[in-house]
């Protein structure tokens, strides 16, 4: 069986979970995190999350890493030892 689109370069499956902007602002608040702060966590410019926050397209690590805190209840300080807001 083919499936009906190519699978990444790893051989996993197409990554079909893609976060909404109401999702990522849900997560970085759930996380206690503003829209700076996020940026700065996540390793972006603050535009970048501000556009995430307008719709555009959020990347699949981000997505993942935040969904995986928010289920797990982790603070950025569990990912980050030396994080501080």
């Amino acid at each position: 069986m083919t499936p009906d689109r190519p699978l990444r370069p790893s051989g996993a499956p197409p990554y079909d979970g893609a976060m909404t902007a109401k999702q990522y602002q849900a997560a970085i608040d759930a996380i206690g995190l503003s829209q700076r702060s996020a940026a700065k966590f996540l390793g972006v410019h603050e535009r970048t999350s501000r556009k995430w926050i307008a719709g555009g397209p959020i990347p699949e690590p981000v997505a993942l890493l935040l969904r995986y805190m928010v289920r797990h209840k982790l603070t950025p300080q569990d990912i980050r030892p030396e994080w501080e807001q």
